[in-house]
């Protein structure tokens, strides 16, 4: 019993820490892919025909490179965001609670 209370000491700390960095990070690129959703849409509405055919080029390519909002992805599979940090937090725990 001794040994569990001195395990728990040492590593749950650590526990907490990893924890509130993936929230951290799940967070971050949620706020990314958010944001490059509202920099698309806002691209769209720009008045280009007043512009100048280079300024019209550049609105043009980034208006190709937004079709897709930005994404970052866990070895070009996963998408990462709140909702699969959350996945995987509840997958967490229930291994954890089977171990108990």
């Amino acid at each position: 019993m001794l040994q569990d209370a001195n395990t728990i000491s040492k590593y749950g700390p650590l526990t907490i820490l990893i924890f509130g960095q993936l929230i951290l990070i799940s967070v971050i690129f949620e706020i990314v892919q958010t944001e490059s959703e509202k920099l698309r849409n806002e691209l769209y509405y720009v008045s280009w025909e007043r512009m100048d055919i280079r300024n019209r080029r550049t609105l043009c390519f980034f208006l190709q490179r937004l079709q897709e909002p930005i994404s970052i992805t866990s070895m070009g599979m996963v998408s990462i965001g709140v909702q699969t940090m959350a996945k995987v937090k509840i997958i967490l725990f229930r291994t954890l609670y089977s171990l108990i």
